[in-house]
């Protein structure tokens, strides 16, 4: 719906610039092409890049960034906290507990640590900031300054917003690399992070051999991935890992 709204204007802008043309005899066509890179450049950098909202952080609390440019994702991890904070309670209680619940325990069953992390769960502990738009990277880094920690971080890897430099006009693209990258070159060093993403990931891919070339004292990218195809009950194991402070996967070919 997004890129049909986004055709759709661009459509309209474009229409608007040839009337313009039209409408101007001093204008002949060895005019429209440099009319209209030189519009397109404006249209393209008049970008609501979203603010950045830490007037609600509560910065004693344990700091979870969450960045993706889709809103129902950032919801699910949300609620993945909820359903952590829950579980805790019915296994203290021993409470009956549903289908996915079981799967969730037999995952991390023969785990003492992390089942003695889960019993002592409480969502109370954290403190989410929550970034939502496919500029979502780049209001992390206008504001990477007022952000005064964070402990963990949960990121998209691509986004689908660029803006165009103002001397350049080259497009600049910003991943969830380059956020990981700001937080801990700004903020916290040793962030515990987590890509939450879609892409399809091997030892060569070009986000796995940029995030060697940005962070080259971190493992391998695919230590920190969440696949988004992941069942449920695997993907909250792995936040309730992350949380836990270790890489949400242990074992990487």
């Amino acid at each position: 719906m997004w890129d049909l709204f986004k055709k759709k204007a661009l459509k309209e802008h474009t229409s608007n610039v040839l009337s313009d043309f039209e409408d101007d005899s001093s204008l002949d066509a060895s005019n429209l092409l440099e009319l209209l890179d030189d519009s397109m450049y404006e249209h393209h950098n008049e970008i609501d890049i979203p603010t950045l909202d830490l007037d609600n952080v509560d910065w004693d609390k344990k700091i979870v960034l969450i960045m993706d440019d889709n809103e129902t994702i950032v919801f699910f991890i949300e609620q993945d906290f909820l359903v952590l904070q829950n579980l805790s309670e019915k296994l203290k209680s021993k409470t009956p507990l549903s289908i996915s619940e079981r799967r969730l325990i037999n995952i991390i069953d023969d785990d003492n640590q992390l089942m003695n992390f889960l019993l002592d769960f409480n969502k109370d502990d954290y403190s989410l900031i929550k970034v939502t738009s496919e500029y979502a990277a780049f209001a992390i880094r206008n504001n990477i300054k007022r952000i005064k920690r964070v402990d963990f971080a949960i990121l998209d890897i691509l986004l689908g917003g660029s803006i165009q430099d103002d001397e350049t006009r080259q497009r600049i693209n910003l991943t969830g690399i380059d956020v990981a990258k700001d937080i801990i070159d700004t903020v916290k060093k040793d962030v515990n992070l987590a890509f939450y993403t879609g892409c399809d990931l091997g030892k060569y891919s070009y986000e796995t051999v940029m995030f060697k070339e940005l962070l080259p004292d971190k493992k391998d990218l695919r230590n920190y991935v969440i696949p988004k195809d992941m069942d449920i009950a695997d993907r909250r194991v792995k936040v309730l890992k992350l949380l836990l402070g270790r890489e949400v996967n242990d074992k990487v070919d």
